[in-house]
C-alpha cells in the first residue's frame, strides 16, 4: 500500500517505508514549504529512532536547522508549532509493525500537499543548499505547564492506561498534581506487549479490572502517541465516543459558542447541544480538517467519534491530556449516572471494510441516491441515518449507522454489508 496518505505518511516498516525514504521526506518537507527550521519528535516504536535520524539528515541536507525533541507525544510536537514547523515520527494508533510521520507547519497549519512531497521523493532532484545545524530541545515542561493552568487540584481517584506509549512520558507530571492516579503499562515499549496501541479496538481488560479494584471515579486509556483516548466508567464499561464528546462539549461551550463535530457522531449530540444554544459546524473526519474548521469558525471545541478532542485553549490542538483535565473538572459523580441523562438511540460501532472503494461508493450512491461529499455519503432517512466514507488513513471504507430501533439498525447494517460483499469486499479482520 502507498504510505503517502491524505495528510500524513504511514506504512509497514520496512516493507513500505524505510530510512532511505524518510531522508527524502525530510528533504522534501523543507524544500516544498521553504522551511528554515523544523522541530522533530518521535514516539517509542522500535524503528522511530532510526527513521527520525534519517528525516533529520534530510532536513539538514536541504538547509534547514533542526531542533531534535527526541521522545515526545504528538500533542507535545503540535505544541512546538508555536515556534515553527514540526514533524512527529509515529504511526499514531496503528500496530507495532507500522510507522510514519505527521508533518505540521507553524501554528498548527496543516500540510496540504502530501502528493507534492511524494513527487519530490520520487524525483530525488535536490537543489544545492548549505547544510543546516542541529540542536536538542524539549517542550514537555512548557506543555505540562499549559495543562496545569487549566487543571484544578483534586484527590479524585482515576486509573490511567498508558498502553506502553508516550503517555508514560507526559501523563505523570500533570495528573499527579490534579488527581490520585493509578498508572498501568507505564514503561515505554514500542512492542506494545499488553494491549493494542488503539484503545478503541482493545477490550482494555487490565484497565477495567483496575477501575473496579480501586473503586475509581473513572479510567482512561491513551493511544500510543497521546492524541486520542477512551473513557471507562466506574463499572468498568467502555463509554462510546458520542457520550464523551457530549460531556466535554457541554462543559466547555456556552450559549452562542461554536462546536465542530464530525457526521459520524450521534444525532443526539447535535440535538442536545443545539438545545443549549450551542452552534454546530460539521466537518469531515480527520484532524487537519477539524483544526482548519476550528480556526475558520472560531469554535471553542471539536470532537471526533474516534476519541480525538480539540481545544481552542490549546490553539485547536487535539490532546488526550487536556481532555482528561476537563473530564476531571466535570465528573463529580459516577459516569454511568451522568450519561443516563443523555440516552442514545441504537448505533453501530465503526465497521471497516476492505473493498474497492470507488466501486463500493458508486453502489451506495445508486442505491440511496445520496452523492458522496467531502465527508463521504451521509444519508439521512426519517428513522435512520448512516455515514459511509473512505478512510483517510487506511485503504478501507468505514460505516457508522444510527436508527430509531435496534431492528431497523440491524437490517440497515446487513443491507449495506451485503452490498459491500457484492462488490467483492470483506470485513476488516483485526490482528
Amino acid at each position: 500500500m502507498d504510505p503517502f496518505r491524505s495528510y500524513d505518511v504511514r506504512g509497514l516498516y520496512p516493507q513500505e517505508l524505510d530510512e532511505v525514504l524518510f531522508e527524502k521526506i525530510g528533504r522534501a518537507f523543507v524544500l516544498l514549504y521553504k522551511l528554515t527550521k523544523v522541530y522533530v519528535g518521535r514516539d517509542c516504536r522500535r524503528s522511530s529512532e532510526s527513521l527520525s535520524k534519517a528525516f533529520i539528515a534530510g532536513a539538514l541536507a536541504q538547509g534547514a536547522d533542526v531542533v531534535d525533541m527526541g521522545l515526545c507525544s504528538t500533542p507535545v510536537a503540535y505544541f512546538a508549532t508555536q515556534h515553527g514547523a514540526a514533524a512527529m515520527i509515529t504511526a499514531s494508533h496503528l500496530g507495532k509493525e507500522f510507522n510514519g510521520v505527521k508533518m505540521v507547519l507553524k501554528d498548527l497549519a496543516h500540510v496540504d500537499d502530501i502528493p507534492g512531497i511524494k513527487a519530490l521523493t520520487q524525483s530525488s532532484q535536490w537543489p544545492d543548499a548549505s547544510p543546516g545545524t542541529i540542536s536538542e530541545g524539549s517542550f514537555v515542561r512548557e506543555y505540562v505547564t499549559a495543562l496545569n493552568k487549566e487543571g484544578i487540584p483534586s484527590n479524585k481517584k482515576i486509573v490511567v492506561d498508558c498502553g506502553n506509549g508516550m503517555a508514560s512520558l507526559t501523563a505523570t507530571p500533570f495528573l499527579q498534581r490534579i488527581a490520585d492516579p493509578t498508572f498501568l503499562y507505564y514503561t515505554m515499549d514500542g512492542l506494545f506487549p499488553y494491549r493494542d496501541p488503539n484503545p478503541l479496538i482493545d477490550p482494555l481488560s487490565g484497565l477495567r479490572k483496575q477501575v473496579l479494584k480501586d473503586k475509581a471515579l473513572f479510567g482512561v486509556a491513551y493511544d500510543s502517541d497521546c492524541d486520542r483516548l477512551c473513557l471507562v466508567d466506574e463499572l468498568g464499561d467502555k463509554i462510546v465516543g458520542d457520550h464523551t464528546a457530549l460531556m466535554l462539549a457541554l462543559s466547555i461551550a456556552k450559549k452562542g459558542d461554536i462546536v465542530v463535530l464530525t457526521p459520524n457522531l450521534s444525532a443526539v449530540v447535535t440535538q442536545i447541544l443545539e438545545s443549549k444554544g450551542i452552534k454546530i459546524h460539521y466537518c469531515q473526519v480527520g484532524h487537519i480538517y477539524i483544526k482548519k474548521a476550528m480556526k475558520e469558525t472560531g469554535a471553542v471545541f471539536g470532537a471526533e467519534l474516534s476519541g480525538h478532542f480539540y481545544f481552542k485553549s490549546m490553539n485547536g490542538e487535539d490532546s488526550a491530556d487536556l481532555a482528561i483535565v476537563h473530564l476531571l473538572r466535570l465528573i463529580d459523580k459516577p459516569v454511568s449516572q451522568l450519561i443516563k441523562r443523555y440516552p442514545m438511540p441504537p448505533k453501530s460501532h465503526e465497521i471497516n471494510f476492505e473493498v474497492n472503494r470507488e466501486q463500493a461508493i458508486a453502489a451506495m450512491e445508486k442505491e440511496y441516491g445520496t452523492k458522496e461529499e467531502e465527508w463521504g455519503i451521509w444519508h439521512k432517512d426519517k428513522n435512520f441515518w448512516f455515514l459511509f466514507r473512505k478512510s483517510t488513513t487506511e485503504e478501507l471504507v468505514r460505516l457508522v449507522a444510527e436508527a430509531d430501533t435496534q431492528e431497523i439498525l440491524d437490517e440497515l447494517v446487513k443491507k449495506i454489508s451485503d452490498m459491500v460483499f457484492a462488490c467483492g469486499g470483506k470485513l476488516q479482520v483485526l490482528p
